[in-house]
């Protein structure tokens, strides 16, 4: 499945200059090294969740609604709310799942300065990570490996900053002038965060940059050896090199080899089999985010809130935003999966699970 996670920002997906690149221009070759990685987090861990016992009545053991004597990472099919206890006002836009028993998501806090809702799924509930001097920081991507190697893309003012997850705790290791929005890879040793002007690479020891001057980078996605990129001012794909392709100014991307979808600024799903771009017959108006298992089973949620439609899944021949079930009245900022019945919703303090 395509390796990537996109951003949400301020709460809503920001709309975008329509900007047509110019097709076959190189921006760029291995990159020049930046400074390097900060330390990494002191042998103790600093960073515990706030899980409580299954049994405790603010960390039900299972989500509303679903059987209490099903196993962790069991779910009914369908939609079915989890539950988690903090502060009401999050606002989450980031979600990223490995397994049916290990997911995270993040986003906002619920005040300047205050808690980062960096949340973590083990089956059976949720529970809040406390990433050790981020308060304030807001998540924009999530995406990881496995378990032990979880990565957080995000901001704290006008500075980008990325976390990991060991396992054990959070700790961050990287920092830069400007903002990241997203983050992707095929392995810990090959992770690419981007966002304003640039998009960095980790291979593992060293952190090396990209510029991409005057524009700025809100999706990504990762697919064996080839990359995309969704930026403001255009689209990018990496095979060796990164270079702009003709297509529309872009906030989300989703690649499985040659088929290549993503959502426009200006509006509309744009897909790509080798060749030209054609607009996909959807009434769904934007698609901030992409997640799927292959070219005939992906999910796009468009974050606003212009008509009501927020969902759409595409079979293999068409896209449908007729989705039994679907929440009504709540919009998702994001979504993620391992499988067609294992698949996540996030937006505002609400998160939703798929079970097929």
């Amino acid at each position: 499945m395509p390796r990537v996670s996109c951003l949400r920002r301020s709460g809503f997906v920001l709309t975008l200059a329509f900007v047509a690149a110019c097709g076959g221009r190189t921006v760029g070759g291995d990159g020049e090294t930046v400074p390097e990685p900060l330390p990494g987090p002191p042998a103790t861990p600093q960073f515990p969740t706030d899980a409580e016992p299954p049994s405790s009545p603010t960390h039900p053991p299972k989500d509303a609604g679903a059987d209490s004597s099903a196993q962790a990472g069991s779910f009914p099919r369908g939609f079915v709310e989890t539950r988690f206890t903090t502060d009401e006002d999050i606002g989450l836009f980031a979600v990223w799942a490995g397994s049916p028993s290990d997911a995270w998501a993040g986003g906002w806090p619920a005040s300047y300065g205050g808690e980062t809702p960096l949340l973590h799924w083990d089956g059976r509930r949720w529970s809040q990570v406390h990433p050790s001097g981020h308060a304030g920081t807001v998540i924009h991507g999530i995406w990881g490996s496995g378990a032990g190697d979880v990565w957080f893309a995000g901001e704290t003012g006008s500075d980008g900053y990325v976390l990991h997850w060991d396992g054990t705790r959070a700790a961050e290791v990287f920092h830069t002038q400007g903002k990241l929005f997203c983050v992707g890879g095929t392995g810990p040793g090959d992770v690419w965060v981007a966002g304003e002007n640039a998009a960095y690479h980790f291979d593992g020891a060293t952190w090396t940059t990209q510029a991409f001057t005057n524009d700025t980078i809100y999706g990504m996605s990762m697919h064996r050896s080839t990359a995309w990129l969704a930026g403001d001012r255009g689209t990018y794909r990496r095979d060796t090199l990164w270079t702009a392709v003709d297509a529309p100014a872009s906030f989300s991307v989703v690649a499985f080899g040659d088929a290549v979808w993503m959502g426009a600024a200006n509006g509309g799903i744009y897909r790509r089999d080798g060749g030209a771009w054609s607009r996909e017959a959807t009434d769904l108006v934007y698609a901030s985010t992409f997640w799927g298992t292959g070219p005939s089973d992906v999910w796009a949620v468009d974050a606003y809130d212009f008509d009501g439609k927020h969902y759409a899944h595409y079979d293999g021949t068409a896209w449908s935003t007729a989705i039994p079930g679907a929440p009504a009245g709540w919009v998702p900022k994001a979504v993620w999966g391992t499988r067609s019945d294992d698949v996540w919703f996030v937006g505002g303090s609400q998160i939703f699970h798929f079970g097929g």
